[in-house]
């Protein structure tokens, strides 16, 4: 591929991640799942078809040091530590997460992914650690859950298949000047 087509599927590549991360001021999310939505089941992740997870130093797990005193100023110091993607594998488990339990019911659902995390959702918008969160399904029918906090912001976008056997997440997360785009697809257990 010549560095001109490199540099153009670059560019595309930002405008997606711009696209994705500007949409967390778009419109209004519906609190409804439309029919034939249910992530409901077991599902494992193709491999083939996802992005590997980020490696190296900006997403380590380098302790925090000690001398931190609450809980605020641990994240400020584990960011400065470790780059402003640090928290990234904690928050969004999806990036690494090989198998998936999904429980979905009419006002939210659980995750429950393999490396022992759990995690709620509930449509609507609600507070979440350090994130204010809102969940819901847009005009294309997809589960939107967008993430923001006074440093960061972050987009999990859910797209089912047509026949409910494939489930294509999309991460976008934006911190500072570092951001991260990753897609996971994964294959419903029957």
């Amino acid at each position: 591929m010549s560095s001109g087509y490199r540099s153009l599927a670059m560019m595309g590549g930002g405008l997606l991640i711009l696209a994705l991360l500007s949409a967390c001021k778009s419109a209004p999310l519906a609190s409804a799942a439309p029919a034939q939505f249910d992530l409901s089941g077991r599902w494992v992740l193709l491999a083939d078809l996802s992005d590997l997870p980020p490696r190296g130093r900006r997403l380590s797990d380098t302790p925090i040091p000690p001398k931190v005193e609450n809980r605020q100023q641990r994240v400020q110091r584990g960011r400065q530590d470790r780059g402003g993607l640090a928290f990234v594998a904690h928050d969004f488990p999806v990036m690494a997460a090989q198998r998936m339990t999904i429980e979905q019911n009419q006002d939210s659902m659980g995750i429950d992914y393999d490396r022992g995390r759990y995690r709620d959702l509930s449509w609507g918008e609600r507070e979440r650690g350090m994130w204010t969160v809102v969940t819901g399904w847009n005009e294309l029918g997809e589960l939107v859950s967008r993430w923001r906090a006074s440093d960061a912001k972050a987009q999990e976008t859910y797209q089912l298949s047509g026949d409910g056997q494939q489930l294509t997440v999309l991460l976008a997360v934006k911190t500072g000047t570092d951001q991260l785009d990753l897609r996971r697809v994964y294959s419903k257990l029957n």
